[in-house]
């Protein structure tokens, strides 16, 4: 018997933890320590989004095509929603 499936809009809170005023991730984090989280298939392969693009979805917020979204924070672990902004990846580009 398989489980039911669990919704990523449910799934995705088990995998923070609140620590000095931050939501820090504890899911897992590619290569370059980005967090990451799978929010289904698509054509059989696993797709992921970046944790702090998906928790700015479930805020609510737009995400228009070509935009980051960055932590104001500076904890790269950091997905509360009022420590994200988005912006466009030439704003992004100039900062760094």
């Amino acid at each position: 018997m398989t489980r039911p499936a669990v919704a990523p809009s449910l799934r995705f809170w088990r995998f923070t933890v609140a620590q000095s005023g931050c939501l820090l991730w504890v899911g897992a984090v590619n290569g370059r320590g980005v967090p990451v989280f799978s929010v289904g298939q698509q054509e059989g392969k696993t797709k992921f989004m970046t944790a702090q693009r998906y928790a700015a979805t479930l805020a609510g917020r737009e995400l228009p095509e070509g935009s980051v979204v960055r932590t104001t924070c500076g904890n790269p672990l950091c997905v509360r929603a009022e420590h994200l902004v988005v912006e466009q990846r030439s704003a992004a580009k100039e900062r760094s």
